[in-house]
């Protein structure tokens, strides 16, 4: 049993914002409807008390197989009417496409997968530009403004907090 969020609520919530990673159940929940529950929250597994690590082990190696080997699943962000899809490489508002540099897009991501996290610019620079030796902070801003642009009435969804950074306000 999870503290603050029951794993039903967890899987629906990662469901609901677009997250794809596998999710296996395992619990001391044993009930039919149990199962059934977590399969219909977006559950891939569900394994139930007492098991055998050797089962355990078996059944993560097969749905992380089914995931790496699916070319149905599109990992996608959605934000309400924003979507960041990771195989086209494309950021959609409103269903119509946006067309971001790839620094752009990088930013993007970085800054909406760790939403929950502040970014200095030395950071940003650290993980987009990891191979450019002279990269100033102020380049950071550049592509942040430019970015906020793009994103026309989402814009405020990265916020800059002065002397700490940035991060995606969702």
């Amino acid at each position: 049993m999870m503290s603050g969020m029951s794993g039903y609520g967890m899987a629906e919530t990662l469901r609901a914002k677009g997250n794809q990673i596998p999710i296996i159940f395992l619990t001391a929940r044993d009930t039919e409807s149990d199962m059934l529950t977590g399969f219909s929250v977006g559950g891939d597994d569900y394994i139930s008390k007492p098991f055998s690590i050797k089962e355990v082990t078996v059944r993560i190696k097969a749905v992380i197989k089914r995931f790496q080997l699916s070319p149905k699943i599109n990992r996608q962000l959605i934000f309400n009417n924003l979507v960041i899809d990771f195989e086209t490489k494309e950021l959609m508002i409103d269903e119509k496409k946006i067309t971001l540099t790839k620094t752009e897009f990088e930013i993007l991501v970085l800054l909406a997968e760790n939403s929950e996290r502040m970014f200095s610019r030395e950071q940003i620079i650290e993980r987009v530009w990891k191979d450019a030796p002279y990269t100033v902070e102020r380049t950071v801003d550049v592509h942040v403004t430019r970015l906020r642009k793009k994103l026309g009435e989402h814009a405020s969804l990265i916020i800059n907090r002065p002397g700490y950074g940035y991060r995606f306000n969702f």
